[in-house]
């Protein structure tokens, strides 16, 4: 056994290609300049518990064959690990290191804790192995973080870690579960081509500057609930393989899913972003889209509204009411509209067969107005009917003249005490719309209806008929017109 315990070293310690067959121990040590172990083997246990190192602390290609501890230690100035291979627990619980922290090429066959330890300047990581778990969780790192095409092969957690830089996890694998529950990262995020093949959590994570998963593999569920993203999230041709949540989600700039696919239900309940691109190519949904609460500000390309909404699930009004307003408001009136009327398409396929008299109202305000949306069905329907009447009163004795009534001369010509009346066109449509309008017009009347039997139905009762949709389709179109039957 090796015991350097609380010993203290003036200047530099060398143990170049040291090999410590036994248990080393340097708790509470203290080395005032640089301390070299490079090539140092360590078969026992490593205990550099509470050490402190007043330079730098070099361990480029050391081994440790069992448990390494440097809980709490203190290295002042930069520590090396690189290509040191851990073959059990890697401890660095509360441990400080006053410049850049290099694990480049390191492996890790048991777990690696670095649990409240503290970074002053970059960790690299790039790329490193981890066989066991990786515990990260409360570190703070204040640089930057590099874990590029690092391996996680057990959990990895970076809960409530802070890295006051960016943090680099391109092509990094995470075989088990990933946690970055409440992590905050001071500028950007980068995963591109990252594959989390377990659950992944970015719950309450904090990216103040844009984050990067363009594009990433999720096949584990994917969860960015109450997320808080600063620029924008690119999520461009990313795969989700399970459910993916995004609710309470809070994205200051622009959001890309860009040929994005989404296997399974996706969540983006009571988020809020400023843009969303969908395409080209268009995201592709195999589940169900939650898009209640979801607030944005304009979405592109905009013909992929009906697919969102046809994916919407569960259904509530506000994702139409949302998109209808973020059209209008773009000026794309039309598409408004459509969004509106698809979304009383859906309900009324909610309602209650039981209840005839809202499916009769339903079916009239869609076929008649689009719900107010599609006035020009009211007006074909209101000239179809015009033109029947102007038919009906072309025919011989369908109409009377108003008695005491003096008769225009081209109307007088018109009129034999021995043949009844039969009207031209024109005189048939003024009787036509006479009767259709709830108002009196002078047009038209001049007339009266016969008590003649047309078409199978006299004269009289076709009048009541024509006043009685003029009742109706009028007050209708005057609705439709002042949106009063939208709702």
């Amino acid at each position: 056994m090796a015991n350097f315990l609380r010993t203290r070293i003036g200047g530099g310690a060398d143990f170049i290609e040291a090999v410590f067959k036994y248990r080393a121990i340097f708790n509470g040590a203290q080395i005032e300049g640089h301390a070299f172990f490079k090539p140092a083997t360590f078969e026992g246990e490593a205990d550099f518990v509470s050490a402190r190192i007043g330079g730098n602390a070099e361990f480029h290609k050391a081994v440790f064959g069992d448990q390494s501890i440097f809980n709490g230690a203190q290295i002042e100035g930069a520590a090396f690990f690189k290509s040191v291979t851990f073959q059990g627990e890697a401890n660095f619980v509360r441990t400080r290191i006053g410049g850049n922290a290099e694990y480049t090429e390191a492996v890790f066959k048991g777990q690696a804790i670095f649990n409240s330890a503290q970074i002053e300047e970059d960790a690299f990581f790039n790329p490193a192995t981890f066989e066991g778990k990786a515990d990260f969780a409360k570190a703070w790192i204040g640089g930057d973080t590099g874990f590029t095409k690092a391996v996680f092969k057990d959990r990895a957690s970076f809960n409530g870690a802070q890295i006051e830089g960016s943090a680099f996890f391109n092509t990094a694998t995470f075989e088990g579960e990933a946690n970055f529950v409440s992590a905050r990262i001071g500028s950007t995020a980068e995963f591109t081509k990252a594959v989390f093949k377990d659950r992944v959590s970015f719950n309450r994570s904090q990216i103040e500057e844009a984050a990067f998963f363009d594009p990433a593999t999720f096949e584990g569920e994917a969860n960015f609930a109450s997320a808080r993203i600063g620029g924008n999230a690119d999520f461009t041709k990313a795969v989700f393989k399970d459910r993916a949540s995004f609710r309470g989600a809070r994205i200051g700039m622009d959001t890309f899913f860009h040929g994005a696919k989404f296997a399974k239900d996706v969540s983006f309940l009571n988020a809020s972003v400023t843009t969303v691109f969908w395409g080209h190519p268009e995201t592709r949904f195999q589940g169900k889209v939650d898009l209640r609460g979801c607030i944005y500000a304009r979405i592109s390309p905009t013909s992929i509204w009906e697919k969102l909404m046809d994916r919407l699930g569960p259904y509530d009004r506000q994702p139409f009411s949302q998109l209808e307003e973020t059209f209008r408001q773009a000026g794309e009136g039309r598409l408004a509209n459509d969004v509106y009327y698809n979304r009383r398409r859906r309900e009324s396929a909610l309602i209650p067969k039981r209840n005839i008299a809202a499916l009769i109202g339903d079916l009239f305000l869609r076929g008649l107005t689009g719900y107010g949306v599609r006035l020009y069905r009211l007006l074909i329907a209101i000239a179809l009917v015009l033109v029947v009447g102007t038919f009906f009163f072309q025919n011989e004795g369908a109409v009377d003249p108003l008695k005491e009534t003096l008769l225009s001369p081209a109307v007088e010509s018109q009129v034999n005490t021995d043949v009844r009346p039969s009207l031209i066109w024109r005189e048939a449509f003024w009787v036509s719309l006479n009767l259709f309008l709830p108002i009196d017009i002078p047009a038209g009347g001049e007339w009266k209806p016969s008590s003649q039997i047309i078409w199978g139905i006299s004269s009289t009762t076709f009048a009541i008929l024509l006043t009685l949709s003029g009742w109706i389709l009028i007050p209708v179109g005057v609705a439709g017109i002042s949106g009063m039957l939208k709702r």
